[in-house]
C-alpha cells in the first residue's frame, strides 16, 4: 500500500469525505514534504558541517607543518652560525698561539644591549672604533657578530654563511630588523 492509499484510507477512518477528504490527503502530503525537506537541509548542513571541520583540520595541520618547518629552518641557520662562529674562535686561537709578532690585541666593546643602546648609535660607534684601530674592512664581520644580542644577533643569523661575510650587508639588514621590530614595539604599546 502506498503512501497516498494510507492517507485516504486515515481520513476515511476520520470519517472524511469529497472535499474534505482531499483537501485532508494534500494537507498531510505538504507535510510529509516539509518534513522530507527538513530531513534533506538537516543532512547537507551535517555533511557541510564535517566538510567544514575536515577543512579546519586539514589547514591546521598544514599550518603546524609549515611552523616545523620553519623551526627547522631557524635551528639549521643557528646550528650553521655556531660552527662559523667556532671556526672563527679557533683560527683566532691558532693566531694567538702561534707566531705573534703581526697579531695586535683587540680591546673589548661592550655588547649591544637592546634595552639601553640605539643601534644606528652603536654601529655608528662600533666604525669609528674599527677604523680608528684600523682593522680591516673584512673582520669587522667577526668582531662585531661576538658583540651582538637579542634581534640584532637574530638579525644576523637570518643571513646565510655567504651573506654573512659582507659588513655593509650585515648592517643593513640588523638596522631594517630593529626598525621594524621598535615600529611594532611602538604601535603594540600606542594601542
Amino acid at each position: 500500500m502506498d503512501i497516498l492509499e494510507k492517507l485516504v484510507n486515515a481520513g476515511k477512518e476520520m470519517e472524511l469525505e469529497g472535499s474534505a477528504l482531499q483537501a485532508f490527503v494534500m494537507d498531510q502530503q505538504g507535510f510529509a514534504r516539509e518534513e522530507r525537506q527538513r530531513d534533506r537541509e538537516r543532512r547537507e548542513f551535517e555533511v557541510s558541517q564535517a566538510e567544514m571541520e575536515l577543512e579546519n583540520a586539514i589547514r591546521l595541520k598544514e599550518m603546524e607543518l609549515e611552523l616545523e618547518k620553519q623551526r627547522a629552518v631557524v635551528n639549521e641557520k643557528h646550528r650553521e652560525h655556531e660552527l662559523h662562529m667556532n671556526t672563527i674562535r679557533d683560527k683566532k686561537s691558532e693566531v694567538s698561539s702561534g707566531d705573534t709578532s703581526g697579531f695586535v690585541a683587540r680591546p673589548k666593546l661592550p655588547k649591544f644591549e637592546e634595552s639601553v643602546d640605539c643601534i644606528n648609535a652603536y654601529l655608528e660607534r662600533f666604525e669609528r672604533f674599527a677604523s680608528s684601530v684600523k682593522w680591516p674592512k673584512d673582520e669587522w664581520v667577526i668582531n662585531l657578530s661576538s658583540l651582538l644580542t637579542s634581534k640584532a644577533l637574530q638579525a644576523y643569523i637570518s643571513l646565510t654563511p655567504d651573506t654573512a661575510q659582507n659588513y655593509d650587508t650585515i648592517r643593513k639588514t640588523i638596522l631594517q630588523c630593529c626598525r621594524v621590530f621598535y615600529t611594532t614595539l611602538r604601535n603594540t604599546v600606542a594601542t
